[in-house]
Parts: structure tokens; sequence; C-alpha cells
């Protein structure tokens, strides 16, 4: 299977998740902004944190951040006001004999020196009129377009949690753009127009308003970690959208049946989106194992989840729906079901033809992530009915990989992906 399907197994797992965002601020609330902050700088203590402002005399103000007084023992005053900023002092003196550091007033001047005039023959700048008039109407952050009341925060276009999670919960208005929100939509289309419907192509599958970061499926930490709050949960990818583009082409690039056979047309793609408790066993395995590769396995369902039509969103109760349940409890209840082809396992295939004969056409294929470790090799049905001595996982390449079969015997190797549907 192609290596394009590599990335999306970064997102779900922990490993890494650091590279979503390096700035977690994204989309806090208030309160949220003010608990961060506190951790910016780790070499300063809580107690200190929370001290009240003090005001002290510049000559008293350490030399190197002017920021905190300095350090006093013993009735010794030294120049800096702790270790760090004393390294910083040490650093300089190291790298230069005379390092030039500015030396400080002995007082603070109580009133402002007036601007120097300008040289003869400079002309000085005009400002704006709206500045000029103390009117600072054009520097406002645009309005949340959830509550209509707070400044969105920095380039989103919600205030905070609460709104980002209610904007990706409800969809926003539905007469304005899916993207920017804050345009009419045109015409029949979702967005207000080409600019908006093209970073809708490439947009975060949770929020939908802003890109996406990077090759992952989401824009930040934050969507992540809502996103996560409500598994296991499907993010549609519309048609035209990156992932949807490239889960349609593997899709169709991994069809071995031949030219005579019909691929089906692909629907709708979904992401799925696990919480940590579901994909820690995966990763200790993967961990421990190795060799990821990316398998389909195609499956039924009893429900309208993912159909063309249905206003279906959350997976169903019925034990019947193999789909659904899968979703919930990975392939758990799948794993120790007799087959006589190698035994309990859990069976997928690099060949999407093969998963697509088990789906019924009405059914769906999922694209999992599986953990092969050692594989043994198979050339007939039956040469082994269970996972041999010193192997991790069981290939057969019947027909020259046409009808390919992968089986693995533990549940912690396999994990879902993508679901695609046709119908």
């Amino acid at each position: 299977m192609s290596d394009d399907y590599r990335y999306p197994s970064d997102l779900d797992s922990d490993e890494g998740s650091i590279l979503w965002d390096q700035d977690s601020r994204d989309y806090l609330d208030d309160d949220d902004e003010d608990f961060l902050d506190s951790f910016d700088d780790l070499s300063i203590s809580n107690s200190e944190r929370r001290r009240p402002l003090v005001l002290h005399p510049v000559e008293s103000l350490c030399i190197i951040c002017l920021a905190r007084p300095k350090y006093t023992l013993n009735g010794r005053s030294y120049t800096t006001c702790g270790l760090r900023c004393a390294a910083i002092l040490q650093n300089a003196t190291q790298a230069s004999p005379a390092p030039s550091i500015k030396r400080l007033p002995t007082s603070t001047p109580s009133v402002r020196p007036p601007p120097r005039a300008p040289a003869i023959g400079t002309r000085r700048r005009a400002l704006p009129a709206s500045t000029a008039n103390g009117d600072s109407s054009h520097t406002q952050k645009p309005v949340c377009v959830v509550c209509k009341q707070r400044p969105s925060y920095r380039d989103a276009v919600t205030c905070g949690l609460t709104c980002l999670e209610s904007l990706a919960t409800n969809g926003g208005d539905p007469t304005m753009c899916n993207y920017c929100h804050r345009k009419p939509r045109q015409g029949t289309e979702p967005q207000c127009g080409t600019t908006c419907a093209e970073s809708a192509n490439k947009a975060c599958l949770y929020c939908r308003s802003r890109p996406r970061n990077g090759r992952y499926h989401l824009c930040s930490m934050a969507c992540k970690k809502l996103s996560t709050k409500q598994t296991p949960l499907l993010l549609e990818a519309p048609k035209g959208h990156a992932t949807y583009e490239m889960v349609e082409k593997n899709f169709l690039s991994s069809w071995k049946a031949g030219a005579s056979s019909v691929r089906p047309t692909v629907k709708r793609v979904y992401k799925i989106i696990e919480n940590a408790d579901f994909l820690k066993p995966y990763d200790a395995y993967k961990k421990r194992v190795k060799n990821e590769q990316f398998r389909y396995h195609g499956t039924t369902r009893t429900c309208s989840l993912g159909k063309v039509g249905s206003n279906q969103t959350k997976v169903c109760n019925d034990s019947r729906c193999s789909m659904c349940n899968i979703l919930k409890t990975s392939f758990k209840l799948l794993a120790f079901f007799i087959l006589n082809r190698f035994g309990a396992g859990v069976y997928t295939s690099s060949a999407s033809n093969k998963a697509f004969s088990f789906s019924n056409t009405s059914g769906a294929v999922l694209v999992t992530k599986v953990v092969l470790g050692k594989v043994r090799t198979v050339s007939a049905w039956n040469e082994v009915m269970s996972c041999p001595t010193g192997y991790d996982s069981v290939i057969f390449d019947r027909q020259n990989g046409t009808l390919n079969e992968t089986v693995v015997y533990t549940d912690d190797a396999i994990r879902p992906v993508f679901l695609i549907t046709f119908s």
C-alpha cells in the first residue's frame, strides 16, 4: 500500500504530537490563557508568579533582564537577579573580554524629554486620519462568529474553546460561508468565493475554519483535544478536500482485480478520531514489535452511519453492526472468530478489491494501520492455523497479491484510521 497513508497514523498516536502546534495556546479561553502564562518561565516559582507588582528604583534592577531587583545575601548585593541572568552575564564575559553592557542612570528622570525636531529638509510622515483623531477602530479584532460578543482569538473565527466546540458541532450559520463564516455563501456554493473555496479544501477537519497543520488532518492541539472528547468520532472529509483525494486515490490504486473489474465509486470518506486509551495498547505494541503497514478491511453495517443522505452522525448500539462495533472496540469482537483459513485472527488485505468484496457494496471499507512485526509468508490455505512461533503475522499473497490475505492474532496490532462508504 502507498506510503501516502503513513502520516495519518501520527495524528492518532500521542508520539510526536508536539509537532502539531508549537504554540499550544490556539483557541484558548481567557482563563486557559492565564493558566498557560504561569508556565512560560519555569525558573520563576509559583509564589513569585502570584506576587503583586512592585516598582523598584532603576539602579536596583538586574543589569541583564532590567525587570527584577538585584539579588542580595548577607548584606552583599549582586549585579544580577539570579543564576539564570548571572549565567548570561558570564557567557557574555567569556565571549568578549570587555562586554558592552549598558550602564543604567543613577536615577530615573521624572519628565520625559521632548522629541527632537526633524532635521532640516526632512518630512514628517503623516498619521492616518483615524489615528490622528484618536479613532483606533481599524485595529480592532473581528468579533467571534458564534457568541458575537468577544473578539476572535488571533487568526481564528471564534473567541475561545467553548465557541470553537459549538462551531464544530453545529456548523455555524447555514447562510454564511462555511470557512470564514463572515460572508454570505455564493449561490449554491458552501463558500463565499474562490479564496475560501480553495482554503476549505485544505481546512482542519474539526473546526473547518483554519488550515490544517501541514499534512495532518487538524489545525492545532486544541482541535485534537476537543475532537477526542466525543470519541469514537467520524470527521467527514468532503469531496475535493485533500484528505478525501488522498484516501480515494490510494483506494483506487490498490484495486488489484484487473482491468475487467469495475471499481466502485467512493461516496464518503471519514477520518476516525479515537481517544488515547483506545490507542495506547496499539502504540505500545507498535513500539515493541514494529513494522507498521496499512491494510483494508471490508465490513457490513446495519445502521445508516456514513450513508449518503443520512443524518446519523454517531455509532449505533446494534450488536450485529460490525462497522460500529469496530469503531467502538477495534477488532476485539472479531479477533477470536474462527475461520478455516489461518485460524482465529483479524483478516485484512493490501488489495482494496479483496476488502470491498466483504462489504456487500452497501457496507464499508476501513483503512487500518496494522503492526506486522516478523511476517510468516505462506503459499496455501491452512498452512498454519495460529500465529507461528517466532512470528507476529501471516501473509498469503494469493493470486500474485490480487487477493492478498494479511492476518494478525491480537487486537493490539490493529486500529481503524479511515472509513470509506459507497452508498
